[in-house]
């Protein structure tokens, strides 16, 4: 919804909104029943690379990393430019530049920081197992970790993080 206000389009007026998985949206596109959907998630996601594949099917990503800065002032710093690229869906033909958010992994402010640290070492430092699960942990990085958060980081996480050399005062 925020894409669309940026570029000027009344999310409740201008278009015909449904509220489908990716998975329904894809299905849909198939059977000609919408024209677009917009879809956040981890690249590749298998139902977009099970649309590119469909015979008759062609896939056109939209780059939007350019609204960036007008979504930002309005809705805070979670935003940052990344570059779908090309090789990520059958028919792409260019990289596409696009606007992703922070996943952000919320706890009660109260949790014992030796809690929240051991959290926030154990998925940085387990990467390599989470990518098994999904290819999208490699950009789990120190780098990511640290930005993005509209809300206070916890005393656990930021005392990992400054032991890495990752925190910036």
């Amino acid at each position: 919804m925020r894409i669309l206000e940026a570029v000027g389009l009344d999310p409740n007026k201008d278009i015909r909104r449904e509220r489908l998985s990716v998975a329904e949206s894809t299905g849909a596109i198939k059977d000609r029943k919408i024209d677009a959907f917009f879809w956040a998630g981890g690249v590749p996601t298998a139902a977009v690379m099970d649309l590119g594949s469909t015979p008759g099917i062609k896939i056109k990503l939209i780059a939007h990393a350019d609204l960036i800065e007008k979504i930002s002032k309005k809705y805070g710093p979670l935003f940052y430019r990344w570059v779908i690229p090309k090789e990520a869906y059958p028919g792409m033909t260019e990289p596409v530049p696009t606007i992703v958010y922070a996943n952000i992994l919320f706890c009660h402010e109260q949790l014992e920081e030796w809690i929240a640290y051991g959290v926030v070492k154990t998925i940085i430092e387990h990467r390599e197992e989470l990518m098994t699960v999904h290819k999208e942990a490699e950009k789990l990085t120190l780098e990511t970790a640290v930005k993005g958060s509209p809300i206070p980081f916890h005393p656990g996480a930021i005392k990992y993080y400054k032991e890495r050399k990752a925190w910036k005062e």
